[in-house]
């Protein structure tokens, strides 16, 4: 744990359910991080924005060692009626935290998850190689 005490975070997501567990974590062995949200705190490291927006996070982006990419649009009645607009917004900020991890002199690493919504409704355990059951088009994004 000492170790993490010297990485800087940045943390798409994080007003979400997964991304803020992560970020309470974080702030207790590191306050050196940053936080990009859709949702207002009272707290120095949070940033309010949407990832769409990500040129202005690019300084806080380069100086991280770690990237969480957790932002996704999970409003589905939006994401069926803008299919391709939410696929070429998602693809984009990807390729721009990869190109950042690739043209950086450390070594950064990019985490990112995403949800088990596209293996349906199961009662037994699931792993990555479980056959995936698609409902709607934000499964297929997860995917695509």
């Amino acid at each position: 744990m000492s170790e993490l005490q010297n990485y800087k975070f940045f943390v798409t997501g994080s007003g979400g359910y997964i991304g803020g567990f992560l970020c309470n974590s974080i702030l207790k062995i590191n306050r050196d991080s940053f936080f990009l949200s859709q949702r207002s705190f009272n707290n120095s490291e949070y940033l309010k924005g949407q990832i769409s927006e990500i040129y202005r996070y690019e300084k806080y982006l380069k100086e991280s060692d770690v990237i969480y990419h957790l932002a996704f649009n999970n409003n589905i009645n939006d994401i069926e009626n803008n299919y391709k607009k939410y696929l070429d917004e998602q693809i984009y900020f990807f390729d721009y935290l990869k190109s950042l991890t690739r043209n950086k002199e450390k070594v950064t690493r990019l985490i990112f998850t995403s949800s088990v919504t596209i293996y349906g409704n199961h009662n037994d355990q699931i792993s990555e190689d479980s056959d995936d059951k698609l409902f709607t088009k934000y499964d297929q994004l997860k995917l695509d």
